[in-house]
């Protein structure tokens, strides 16, 4: 991600925020898509919302103080998990701590003083793409993130798909398992719980267990991550190799399905899981072809996407923020 220190006050600039599962970034975004003085804080250590808000204005002021910046922002967009618009609440966040309906919107300008928005973290880097993606021609896209869960985003004629309440694409919430893994939103077999990060770790698991593998009892306790068993099936761990097999073939049927009801020229892929090279995209690409329905066989683009999620998400919340809170 490209940072620069500051040459205009952050009034001229907008704050994105991208908050994960894991870890929470944030940057300055200016006109013209750039990423300014980038902040990054591990989400997972904040057992309350006020408290990771109250940690990234310290962030800022430290930017100030140090004279990064001249003034604070006024502006700020944020993704998040189970976030929708317009009432700017996080919804019972499946892979967050934080439970219930949080008014985030709104415990954020009260400590920040700065106003926001909020959506999706996945349509936050859907709109990324859309607005400053190398592809930005193309304004009929699937975007989805494989991080800790499944995140998804929907661009039709160019304008993000929300739905009644912010919540449409929620691909990582489709059953595509009966009576299959508990999912954190409650229900079983969600798709996120087999193709994300953590499902992937889940299938290794599994996998080992079933074939009575001895290395089951000595990673049990301390499984590997997805970059650990990516490690583990390029050095020849047949697990691990078809624990990749598996999730890309579930993740192309899902993809393919979705093009039949989105009708998109592009599915993008964005998200740890997908810096996995072939071990994923050739189950994965091979599924999806496979399973298309006939209209758009060869004509739906599988690629990755211009950005890192979280650097597209911070852009596309920005994006979104100069959208709804700007008055021309």
């Amino acid at each position: 991600m490209n940072c620069f220190t500051l040459s205009k006050p952050a009034a001229d600039f907008i704050l994105g925020i991208d908050i994960g599962g894991t870890n929470t970034v944030f940057g300055l975004v200016n006109e013209a898509g750039k990423i300014h003085n980038k902040g990054h804080l591990p989400t997972e250590h904040f057992l309350k919302p006020e408290d990771l808000i109250k940690s990234i204005l310290d962030v800022l002021q430290s930017w100030k103080k140090q004279g990064l910046i001249n003034t604070m922002p006024q502006l700020a967009g944020i993704g998040a998990p189970n976030a929708g618009m317009p009432d700017s609440i996080i919804d019972n966040p499946p892979n967050l701590k934080w439970k219930g309906k949080i008014p985030f919107g709104k415990l954020f300008t009260e400590i920040t003083g700065i106003n926001c928005v909020l959506t999706n973290d996945a349509n936050a880097s859907a709109l990324g793409e859309l607005h400053y993606g190398s592809r930005r021609k193309i304004k009929n896209f699937v975007y989805v993130t494989l991080g800790t869960g499944l995140g998804c985003g929907i661009v039709m004629n160019g304008e993000l798909v929300t739905g009644i309440n912010g919540f449409a694409g929620e691909l990582g919430h489709t059953i595509i398992m009966q009576h299959g893994r508990m999912c954190g939103c409650g229900r079983r077999g969600c798709l996120e719980q087999y193709c994300s990060a953590n499902g992937l770790v889940k299938s290794y698991l599994e996998i080992l267990k079933n074939s009575g593998s001895e290395i089951y009892q000595n990673v049990i306790n301390d499984p590997p991550d997805a970059e650990g068993i990516c490690s583990r099936a390029l050095a020849g761990d047949e697990a691990a190799f078809y624990s990749f097999k598996y999730t890309g073939e579930l993740l192309g049927l899902a993809l393919a399905n979705s093009v039949a009801y989105t009708s998109p020229e592009a599915v993008f892929l964005a998200g740890e899981l997908s810096d996995s090279g072939e071990l994923l995209m050739a189950p994965l690409i091979q599924s999806f072809e496979r399973n298309l329905f006939h209209p758009y066989k060869s004509t739906v683009k599988l690629m990755r996407a211009s950005f890192d999620a979280k650097e597209s998400a911070i852009l596309g919340a920005a994006a979104l923020a100069k959208k709804e809170l700007i008055i021309v």
